[in-house]
C-alpha cells in the first residue's frame, strides 16, 4: 500500500484477507491526513488489533465490523490515536475486552453492536468495566444509549 495517496483521508477495506494479512505493510502510519478507517469482514487469523504503530495518530474514527476471530483490541495499537474521537466495533462474537487501559481522552463516542462477551461487561447497569469507559460521553450498546 506504499502507493497511496499522501492526501487519503478516508480508508475502507471489505472482505480482503491477503491485504488485512500484509497489514504491517500498509504504511499507514505515515498518512497524517487519513482521518477516518473502516475494516470489515473477516481478518485471516487476526485476534488481536490494531498493532502497535499501524494507524496514524491523527485517525478521527475507527469501525471495525464483521470479524469473527477478533478477540482482543490492542492496547499498544490505541496508545499513539491521540485524535481518535469516535470509535464503532460491530458484529465481533469473541471479542473479549476493549483496549480500556489505552483509550485516548479524546474519545466521545463508543458503539458496540452484536459483540455478546463484552456486551455485559461495558453496560452501565451492572457492568463490572463500566467505570473503564463511564466518562465517554456517548455510549451505546446494542442500540441503547448508556448514559
Amino acid at each position: 500500500m506504499g502507493g497511496l495517496p499522501s492526501n487519503l483521508a478516508d480508508l475502507y477495506i471489505e472482505n480482503c484477507p491477503k491485504l488485512i494479512a500484509s497489514r504491517k505493510e500498509w504504511g499507514l502510519f505515515q498518512l497524517n491526513s487519513l482521518k477516518s478507517f473502516f475494516i470489515s469482514n473477516e481478518f485471516e487469523n487476526v485476534e488481536s488489533f490494531p498493532e502497535k504503530n499501524l494507524l496514524p495518530p491523527t485517525l478521527q474514527t475507527l469501525c471495525i465490523n464483521d470479524c469473527s476471530k477478533l478477540r482482543i483490541m490492542n492496547n499498544k495499537g490505541f496508545l499513539h490515536l491521540k485524535s481518535l474521537i469516535e470509535l464503532h466495533i460491530w458484529n465481533c462474537p469473541i471479542l473479549e475486552r476493549l483496549p480500556e487501559e489505552a483509550l485516548p481522552n479524546t474519545l466521545t463516542s463508543i458503539e458496540i453492536s452484536d459483540c455478546p462477551l463484552i456486551k455485559g461487561k461495558y453496560e452501565k447497569e451492572g457492568g463490572e468495566n463500566w467505570h473503564t469507559i463511564s466518562h465517554i460521553p456517548h455510549v451505546t450498546i446494542d442500540g441503547i444509549e448508556q448514559k
